[in-house]
């Protein structure tokens, strides 16, 4: 199915975008906004450019509702930098897994999408993957501070594409992002205007890595919601969670060979239960792909 394969691709890129947001915001920047902000930038050059090759006009309501949303997508991608400045990506992704369970009961309940037992199971087999994946001894003792934010940031992120779902079966995906990417890109820009004396002070290494990060980020959009134009938006969500065991590949690799980039528990037993997790992932998405 097409949408599964964009939906992987989506996760493969967004893994490589967690890595380099992390040690942008953590050694380059003091502020999450930045990455933002150049998000912002990347964003309404691709939007002008999808606008004026198919000027779409759709209906004022439908029309003010992608607008919105656009500032949903952002209020949360707020939060996930705020987020990741502080934390390991591993650490996070037992949290972000929530996500998924949003999007399930969210498009159960305003979309309509039911699904049978054995892909439900699925998406279980899913989801327990994504906890174990991101095991440690302290996982229990969740931080109330990362915990809030972590519920507001995968609400947010539900509720966009849910919101982006229901406007794709009233005209085209790519006019969907272009527009939903218009208000939060000029509310940015207008930001770098009134601080620009500020970000000329932001470390050079910044203005290399946050735009490789963030073009990656909005093509790995742009796949994401073609994949929620061919496919149900929980499991294209679900199909999506491959990206943490994209992720765990990333940290694995580097923290034994660059480890001044990213370090991760690399034990034995860590590797072992990483690994039957990522057995969880794939069987479970093998089961979505059957029985979808």
């Amino acid at each position: 199915m097409s949408w599964i394969l964009l939906s992987i691709s989506a996760a493969f890129l967004w893994s490589w975008v967690n890595v380099i947001d992390k040690n942008v915001v953590s050694k380059f920047v003091r502020r999450p906004i930045f990455p933002l902000i150049i998000w912002g930038i990347i964003s309404l050059v691709a939007s002008i450019i999808i606008l004026a090759l198919d000027f779409t006009i759709p209906p004022i309501n439908l029309l003010i509702l992608n607008l919105f949303n656009g500032l949903i997508y952002w209020l949360a991608s707020w939060f996930y930098f705020s987020i990741m400045q502080k934390n390991e990506p591993s650490r996070m992704i037992s949290l972000l897994s929530l996500d998924h369970i949003w999007v399930v009961i969210l498009a159960a309940i305003f979309l309509g999408e039911i699904f049978s037992l054995k892909v439900y199971g699925g998406i279980l087999l899913i989801i327990i993957g994504c906890f174990l994946i991101s095991y440690r001894h302290d996982l229990l003792k969740i931080d109330r501070n990362l915990l809030l934010p972590m519920i507001i940031c995968t609400f947010l992120f539900s509720v966009a594409n849910i919101i982006n779902k229901y406007l794709i079966n009233f005209y085209d995906y790519w006019v969907v992002i272009a527009y939903g990417s218009l208000l939060p890109s000029i509310i940015l820009i207008s930001y770098v205007i009134y601080k620009f004396s500020e970000m000329k002070k932001i470390d050079r290494r910044a203005y290399i890595f946050a735009p490789l990060s963030e073009t990656l980020s909005w093509i790995g959009g742009f796949l994401f919601t073609a994949a929620l134009a061919f496919g149900p938006v929980a499991l294209v969500s679900a199909v999506n969670a491959v990206h943490y065991v994209f992720i765990f590949l990333w940290a694995l690799i580097l923290s034994i060979w660059f480890p001044r980039i990213l370090k991760e528990e690399i034990s034995r037993t860590s590797v072992l239960l990483k690994a039957f997790s990522i057995v969880l992932i794939v069987v479970g998405v093998v089961v979505i792909s059957i029985y979808s």
